[in-house]
């Protein structure tokens, strides 16, 4: 929820150039692919490189991943063809973590790329839920390691030709990617990814998704104090609404709501009218003196968790 997380246009094409140069066995993995396109004629509707569905937009990606699941499944034949094709291309060409004999994975490579491009791809906290850090972190001059799981939106395992997509990848945290989301779709329909991933052009949490506090109970003055009347709310909107309910957005986010709570009370111990006195006393502007208090430049320029949540409550 901080966002989609590439560029468009220009920034994208020099991007996608800069990861597919990452991969040294390139020439191999167009090599194997034409070989297995032309035993397989079912495959001849994707397109005649790899390094074209490795620089696919995630739109582009969505097609690709229709077609493959419209391939021909309905006979043994038929079915068997595409058991092979699967093997093959999971293992010789489009293999992120499985190799046959001969090949290599390429899980470590785009590792390293995303840690390498962790400031240009805002890797800092989870883009599913935004409450956990995921910034790789320097163990030694020449060695970085990762706190991000890499999720794939359009299932690898149901879509060979989309594991090594660049557009197809979103820098998540463990409890997100591993516990949650695990295997499942981000959503029932390929219209809806389209608009639930933040790895997508479409995503558009930001404004579909909205964070509140309710009042459970009547209670004296006080928000932290009187923690228990309160309960984070989320309010989201169409698919959004599923996407919240598969990260658990809003039993998370209740642990953490002393964050909201916190800014409500002082909101209320710093309305406007104090602080245009208090920035008149110190020759500062009110914005300044908002700042001071309730940091919310700050939270954003430094990555800080919870981002999302502060701004909606403000």
């Amino acid at each position: 929820m901080i966002g989609k997380v590439y560029p468009e246009g220009e920034a994208w094409i020099d991007l996608a150039r800069e990861y597919v140069s990452e991969f040294k066995d390139l020439a191999e993995l167009e090599e194997h692919w034409k070989n297995i396109k032309e035993t397989h004629k079912v495959l001849s509707v994707f397109p005649e490189t790899v390094e074209k569905l490795m620089s696919y937009t995630f739109r582009e990606l969505i097609n690709v991943y229709e077609r493959y699941q419209k391939l021909p499944r309905k006979t043994k034949k038929q079915k068997d063809e595409l058991a092979v094709i699967k093997n093959e291309l999971q293992t010789k060409v489009f293999n992120y973590d499985k190799s046959g004999t001969g090949f290599k994975t390429h899980q470590g490579i785009i590792s390293g790329f995303f840690r390498k491009k962790m400031d240009d791809l805002n890797i800092h906290t989870c883009y599913y839920c935004d409450m956990a850090y995921i910034n790789p972190y320097i163990v030694d001059v020449d060695e970085m390691k990762s706190q991000f799981d890499l999720d794939h939106a359009l299932a690898k395992d149901d879509c060979p030709l989309v594991a090594l997509s660049l557009h197809n990848f979103v820098p998540s945290c463990p409890v997100c990617n591993e516990r949650l989301k695990r295997k499942n779709p981000l959503n029932d329909s390929l219209d809806g990814v389209k608009l639930v991933a933040p790895c997508s052009e479409d995503f558009d949490a930001n404004k579909q998704i909205h964070f509140k506090v309710n009042q459970k109970k009547v209670c004296t003055s006080g928000f932290m104090r009187h923690r228990d009347c309160y309960r984070i709310k989320v309010n989201a909107h169409g698919v959004y609404a599923s996407y919240a309910q598969l990260f658990r957005l809003e039993e998370r986010y209740e642990y953490h709501k002393g964050e909201a709570l916190r800014l409500l009370d002082l909101k209320r111990k710093y309305p406007m009218s104090n602080i245009r006195q208090i920035a008149r006393l110190m020759h500062k502007t009110a914005d300044e003196v908002k700042e001071d208090i309730f940091g919310l430049h700050f939270s954003k320029d430094n990555h800080r968790c919870f981002d999302k949540l502060k701004r909606d409550i403000m």
